[in-house]
């Protein structure tokens, strides 16, 4: 949203991950061109390194703001911290805050190489950013296995509202955030304490089953949808 680069790298990067993915599947009947997927091993690696070590950068941003967001909807008692969980499809899985493209670049052809044999028999690139996911934890804690309902919502809203602040520190301006039934699943101090947040800094729609659940805050107005129609309560 606001790196064309990183972009740009995401969209080379998923035709080469393609070419790759069909060397294997064609190796199944054909046999593997073992010169060809090292070339395609090469360009993985390096536009994958670029990828990560962009994530894992902005993600140090993103994790400070969410993290001190999230300290602000739980007063204080619960800390939240955002990893980068690398993935392969076996079974091992590893956490690194490391941005160095020069770093992941060999992490990833040696990762690559080693599976050769496994990614032939499955057909498929088992290793790269498009496994890769967050691991969001509460006091050490596994948010989506051990998290609450309302500890899972808060964490969703805090990596948001977090995104939002970072896009406003690279583009200048917040962009419009939106809101959809969130608040009935947090107590009533929560949602105080996100409206508080939000109330006079963003432009902000927000959906409720129950106009209750949203007080009066400042420059608020209240639309009603019904059987198709829209309008001002």
């Amino acid at each position: 949203q606001t790196n064309r680069y990183y972009y740009a790298l995401l969209v080379k990067y998923n035709r080469v991950l393609q070419q790759r993915n069909k060397l294997l599947k064609d190796a199944r009947e054909n046999g593997i061109n073992y010169q060809l997927l090292d070339v395609w091993d090469k360009e993985i690696a390096t536009l994958a390194a670029e990828i990560v070590a962009l994530r894992i950068k902005v993600l140090k941003n993103i994790n400070a703001i969410a993290g001190d967001i999230y300290k602000e909807i739980t007063n204080q008692r619960e800390e939240l911290v955002i990893n980068y969980e690398l993935k392969t499809n076996s079974s091992t899985v590893i956490c690194s805050q490391d941005d160095s493209p020069a770093f992941w670049k060999d992490w990833y052809l040696a990762g690559l190489r080693e599976r050769h044999n496994i990614d032939v028999i499955r057909g498929n690139t088992g290793i790269g950013p498009h496994r890769d996911d967050l691991v969001i934890t509460v006091n050490d804690n596994n948010l989506r296995s051990f998290g609450s309902q309302g500890q899972q919502r808060s964490g969703a809203l805090a990596l948001k509202l977090a995104e939002m602040e970072y896009v406003k520190n690279e583009a200048g301006e917040y962009p419009v955030l939106l809101l959809d039934d969130v608040m009935s699943e947090l107590d009533s101090e929560r949602r105080k304490q996100i409206l508080n947040f939000i109330d006079g800094r963003v432009q902000t729609f927000i959906t409720v089953n129950d106009k209750n659940l949203i007080p009066e805050l400042e420059c608020n107005r209240y639309f009603k949808v019904s059987e198709g129609s829209i309008s001002e309560d």
